[in-house]
């Protein structure tokens, strides 16, 4: 949703991008799920790890769309964008997906 209006803002919809950004979005439920499946087996907190991975990946995702929507996104969050691998674009206003 929030690669959707980063898109829409910048003028740069595209049904294909939305239908693999979907597509990614399903894979990471059944990631978790799998996790979530797998946890009592390994004896260890495996769903928590992969959520919390995904959580850190979304709020990423969200910062790097706001920056390409133009919304104010304090200077210290896109220094640290820019050191992010594939964050350098996000950092310049260039990066539309999520």
């Amino acid at each position: 949703m929030r690669g959707f209006l980063a898109a829409y803002v910048t003028q740069r919809l595209s049904s294909q991008v939305s239908f693999r950004g979907m597509a990614k979005k399903a894979l990471v439920l059944l990631l978790v799920g799998a996790a979530a499946a797998l946890t009592p087996v390994v004896g260890a907190p495996l769903a928590d790890a992969v959520a919390g991975f995904y959580v850190v990946h979304e709020i990423v995702s969200i910062i790097e769309n706001a920056a390409v929507a133009g919304l104010p996104v304090p200077q210290v969050l896109r220094d640290a964008l820019a050191r992010v691998p594939g964050g350098e674009k996000a950092g310049k206003g260039q990066n539309a997906s999520g």
